[in-house]
Parts: C-alpha cells; sequence; structure tokens
C-alpha cells in the first residue's frame, strides 16, 4: 500500500477515535445511559449515510442511537427527530426514546425486524401493507418540517450529476448532457407539498412480528411529491409493469390513468439516475477506484439514451 495513504488512513482512525470518545462522554448523553443503565455500544453500518449509527445494550433494553451531523441545518435535524417520532406514534416505525435539545442525539426502540426484500412483495397482503403505510406517512403534517424547503428527487439527482461533473470523467460530460435533455428539461412534475421519506430502499423498511411494515432512517426527510417516494419504491424493490399499476392501484384506491403512470416511471428513471450518480461520486471518491464497476456504471447511463 502506498505509504501516503496508510499515513493518512491511520490519522484518520485516531481522529475518529477521538471523536467518538468525545461524543460518548457528551453530558446529555451520559445521562440518557446511566438513567437506562447502557453497559455496551457497538457502530452499526449504515451505507451512505452521514450520520453515524449505535447499538446500544442496556440491562433490561436495546436501543439505537443515531448521532445527526451537525453540518445539517437545525430545521433538517429537528425535521428528522420529529418525523421518528411522529412514525414511531403511528406504528410506522421505532419508537423515538429520546433526544438532546440540539437535536444532535436521538434514540429510538430496537427493532427485531428484518429488512424487506422484493421477495416479500409477491406477497399480496404484505405488498398492500407496504403501500398503506406509505400513503399513511404521506399524511403526515408538514408542520414537521418547518423550515425545510422542498428537495424533489428531480433535483437531488441533477445536483449529483452536477457533482460528478466535476471529476472530469471521461465521456460523462456528453452523457450528461443528453440526460438532462432527455429526461431533466420535462418530467411532467407534480406539486412538492407532501411529507417525503426521501430514501425509500432495500435496508430501509423493515418487516417486524406480524409482517408489520415500519420505515426507518429518516434522516432524509423532506417536502416533495408522492412519486418522489412510489418511484424509489419502484426502483429499489424492481417492480415489473404489473406491480407498478398494483401500487399506484393500491395507493389511490383506483385503477391509475396514463399520467399517472408516466409520473411513476419518470421517478423511477430518476431513483435510478440518482442511486448511479452517487455510485460514481463514491468510487471517484476512493483512493483505489475500481475501475470495472466503474464501467459498468457507465454502460448502465448509455442504456438510457
Amino acid at each position: 500500500m502506498d505509504r501516503h495513504w496508510l499515513v493518512a488512513g491511520i490519522i484518520g482512525v485516531l481522529i475518529w477515535a477521538f471523536d467518538l470518545r468525545a461524543t460518548m462522554t457528551d453530558p446529555a448523553l451520559q445521562s440518557f445511559f446511566s438513567a437506562h443503565q447502557i453497559t455496551a455500544y457497538k457502530k452499526i453500518s449504515v451505507g451512505d449515510s452521514c450520520d453515524f449509527v449505535y447499538k446500544l445494550v442496556g440491562k433490561k433494553n436495546l436501543f439505537i442511537l443515531k448521532i445527526l451531523n451537525l453540518r445539517r441545518p437545525l430545521q433538517k435535524r429537528k425535521a428528522v427527530v420529529h418525523m421518528t417520532a411522529w412514525a414511531g406514534r403511528e406504528g410506522l416505525g421505532p419508537e423515538l426514546v429520546w433526544h438532546d435539545k440540539t437535536y444532535h442525539y436521538m434514540v429510538m426502540a430496537f427493532s427485531k425486524g428484518r429488512c424487506l426484500r422484493a421477495d416479500d412483495l409477491k406477497n399480496p397482503l404484505l405488498f398492500e401493507k407496504v403501500v398503506a403505510s406509505m400513503r399513511k406517512a404521506h399524511t403526515a403534517s408538514l408542520s414537521h418540517l418547518e423550515g425545510v424547503f422542498p428537495y424533489p428527487l428531480k433535483v437531488r439527482a441533477l445536483r449529483r450529476g452536477k457533482e460528478v461533473m466535476s471529476y472530469a470523467l471521461q465521456n460523462f460530460r456528453q452523457i450528461f448532457r443528453r440526460l438532462k435533455s432527455r429526461f431533466f428539461k420535462d418530467s411532467g412534475d407534480v406539486n412538492y407539498n407532501t411529507v417525503s421519506h426521501a430514501d425509500i430502499k432495500v435496508g430501509n423498511i423493515l418487516l417486524e412480528e406480524a409482517a408489520r411494515p415500519i420505515f426507518i432512517d429518516w434522516g432524509e426527510v423532506t417536502v416533495s411529491s408522492p412519486y418522489d417516494d412510489l418511484g424509489s419504491f419502484a426502483h429499489h424493490f424492481e417492480l415489473d409493469t404489473y406491480q407498478e399499476k398494483r401500487l399506484l392501484n393500491l395507493y389511490f384506491g383506483r385503477g391509475p390513468c396514463a399520467e399517472e403512470i408516466n409520473h411513476l416511471r419518470a421517478h423511477r428513471r430518476f431513483a435510478a439516475l440518482n442511486e448511479v450518480f452517487w455510485k460514481i461520486r463514491v468510487f471517484c471518491e476512493k483512493s483505489n477506484q475500481n475501475i470495472i464497476e466503474m464501467n459498468k456504471s457507465m454502460d448502465f447511463l448509455q442504456g438510457f439514451l
């Protein structure tokens, strides 16, 4: 391994360990630890999240601690905590047990559920439960997101594409311009007036006992269109044409019209592009770029054209 990267890696680990020690000795957090007799904690891998997540072991209960990144505006951290609390009260997520006054830390009850898989949706009753839960989540009051401006999936995907542009990848600029012309110019947008989870994917929907679906990780919650969540769900769970129509049928309580199907498929494309732009960005940021995976991602984008 290059000596420079080895030294940088060691320094990074030391900084992380120092920050972790400082975090876990925070007075507010220590007070919670003491009250609930926390005896151990373990970091949990959470994929692309910019927050830290830990499993807390108490003498009587297990908890999940989420440390919200302070680079997020206070209004956004409040929205994350308030929507997590709302989802817990409504049976759509784990119960929120505690949060500090600065909205930096929040603790939830530990869920023993497993991640929802695409194959699970072959069960029509479970499919119906998931869609009903998603529809209920969209009824949450916008007051929970006070001060949070709309951030639709289309805009997020476009922003990520522009971020990748800064890496000056061969052929990417040309591909991105063609994608913008074809998909981002006019997508038939709908009103952005709904609470959106904004990160519906495999890993963020759990099945608890009695096959009850719950949503976790409200870290990206925003004001947007319901089609953002519906399109992300269709993409990440690889719904076929029949399942797409069933999704809309269950969500609206009637058969979808052609315009609604087009809305769903447009947002499904945004979810796919958002994901692949993120993958390319991560590959670029790594010192040991995986060229094979990079080329697969570029081939994926070519397939849109």
